[in-house]
This record gives C-alpha cells, structure tokens and sequence, in this order.
C-alpha cells in the first residue's frame, strides 16, 4: 500500500482507454463491494449490464467518432504505468459544456491528492479539446472527497439539486459546480 505520493508530471499521466483496460475498469464497477458504490452515490441495480459495459468502454477507446460529435470521453489516470482511476466527461456539447465524472478505482490511492492532481490537468484537455466554455460537476452531496476537491480549487457549489444522473438513486441530492475556462486558467496558474 502506497504511503505518500509523489505526484508530477512524471509519476502520473493521464492518457486515452485502451481495450486493455477494461477489466480493470469492470472489476471496480461490476466487483466493488455494494457498500462502496452506495457510499460513492451509486445505486448499483441501475448500472447496464456487464457486457453492454464492456461495449461501451471498447467504442470509447477507439475513439472513431470526431470530437464535435462525441457525447463522451474517457481519461485514464495512471500513476507510474499502474491503471488507478479515470475522469470522464460526459453530456458534451462541443463548443459549450460537459459534465466531468473522476473515479480513484484503486482504494490504496484515494485521499493521498491524485485528484487534486488530475483534476485540473483533466479539465485543460477537455477544454482544448471540446472547445468549452464551462465544465460542470453533479457531484453526490454525500460523497466528501469529491467535494472537497472542488472546494480546494476554489469552487463553490452553486446549489444542490435533485439528480436524474442515470447510476445515482432517484432523488439523490447532488452539489452542482461550474468552471469556466479562465478560472481554470488562473488554477493553473497558481500551481
């Protein structure tokens, strides 16, 4: 189990899916306790099935849809060539907005500052590469590590909704948080 964390640029990166990839990202989502999900903000009975998953996560990879059409994107995060985690944007609007998902799949890297890390490297390629204007989180009020991600990048939740995310348990309340692309330029900066 890792202790402390050397986090730069070159102990992690964050790259495309690979088909590799996949059972990795299965067992954290198809072989997690119940329990965790729960806790996450997941309501396990409503994710597809295995195979329609796996379907998913291959056409994702291949990445064979131009970007003005994606409604999806997939990030691997990787910390010293191990698979740990992943940030996905989902609900693209070319040239508008998204809605950003970050997963630490592996238990032994969370709370040791890998999304904090990524976060913002994450958003600079979904930027660029969408064109955004803003990024928008639904992050599960009950879920504290993400938030208080957002909070260390000096976010504020805007207000908390009713969520009808698809994995989420109906009327689960999520924070909504919003970034804009000179806020995320200013981070940057600052880092």
């Amino acid at each position: 189990m890792p202790g402390v964390l050397e986090l730069s640029d070159e102990s992690v990166m964050l790259r495309a899916p690979r088909k590799s990839d996949l059972d990795t990202v299965c067992d954290y989502w198809y072989r997690s306790p119940r329990t965790f999900l729960t806790q996450m903000g997941v309501d396990a009975k409503k994710l597809p099935s295995e195979d329609e998953f796996r379907g998913k996560f291959v056409r994702d990879s291949e990445q064979l849809i131009p970007d003005a059409q994606r409604e999806s994107c997939t990030l691997i995060i990787e910390y010293r060539g191990v698979l740990i985690g992943y940030h996905k944007l989902s609900h693209i609007l070319y040239g508008q907005h998204g809605i950003f998902h970050a997963h630490i799949m592996k238990s032994e890297y969370r709370n040791k500052g890998v999304g904090g890390f990524t976060y913002p490297r994450a958003l600079r390629v979904y930027f660029d590469r969408f064109n955004l204007m803003k990024v928008i989180f639904k992050t599960p009020a009950q879920n504290v590590g993400p938030n208080r991600i957002k909070e260390k990048m000096g976010l504020k939740s805007l207000r908390q909704e009713k969520t009808d995310y698809p994995l989420h348990p109906d009327g689960m309340i999520v924070n909504i948080y919003e970034i804009y692309r000179e806020q995320l330029d200013t981070l940057l900066k600052s880092k």
